[in-house]
């Protein structure tokens, strides 16, 4: 097993993207380094990465998008019978 990964090479064990990887590193959940153009992660950051699990950010995530369209629901619901308000999201 390798000292030190590409993002490539974690592309395929992760068998996500490479923008996911990147907002990763941004997020500062992957611990990465960035050698010229390209970025390198070492064995211990992935290890680390992998305990903490890599999805638990983007399962609250998920979380506040429901809630959020339940309250947009919530807000359109003729049955209230109330003056109806659209919520707008950026995009």
């Amino acid at each position: 097993m390798a000292d030190v990964f590409t993002l490539e090479d974690l592309e395929v064990k992760l068998k996500v993207g490479k923008r996911t990887l990147y907002k990763y590193i941004k997020e500062g959940r992957l611990g990465a380094l960035k050698v010229g153009r390209g970025w390198r992660i070492p064995l211990d950051a992935y290890n680390k990465f992998l305990a903490e699990g890599m999805n638990s950010t983007e399962m609250k995530s998920q979380k506040n998008a429901k809630s959020s369209s339940a309250a947009k629901d919530a807000v359109n619901d003729p049955k209230r019978g109330e003056k109806k308000e659209t919520v707008q999201e950026a995009v």
